[in-house]
């Protein structure tokens, strides 16, 4: 997987990110979609740069983590609405899981 260090538009979201601002202002500031800097900034997490409770409270993340994992066959789009939860929160949800079945 590509690291998030050697690409700059990463690296400007997670600059504004520090400064303070919210996902929404980074998104109007850089011109992209909410959607966008969430995945940025998520990758972060990914990566140890940024604590996941900053983007999402880790009781939060577990329990999307569990419903995934309990109805693995479920689309995306159907879990997205079951948890109300973001694209980023699932996808990142997703990465954690398959992690876990790697190791």
């Amino acid at each position: 997987s590509h690291s998030a260090e050697k690409s700059d538009t990463y690296v400007a979201t997670l600059k504004l990110f520090e400064e303070g601002k919210t996902i929404r202002e980074i998104a109007e500031e850089r011109h992209l979609t909410e959607s966008t800097i969430e995945g940025h900034l998520f990758q972060w997490v990914e990566e140890g740069r940024i604590e996941l409770g900053r983007l999402c409270p880790e009781s939060r993340m577990e329990h999307i983590i569990q419903t995934c994992k309990e109805q693995p066959d479920k689309e995306s789009k159907e879990l997205k609405e079951l948890l109300n939860c973001s694209w980023g929160e699932l996808k990142y949800a997703r990465k954690r899981i398959k992690k876990e079945q790697e190791s």
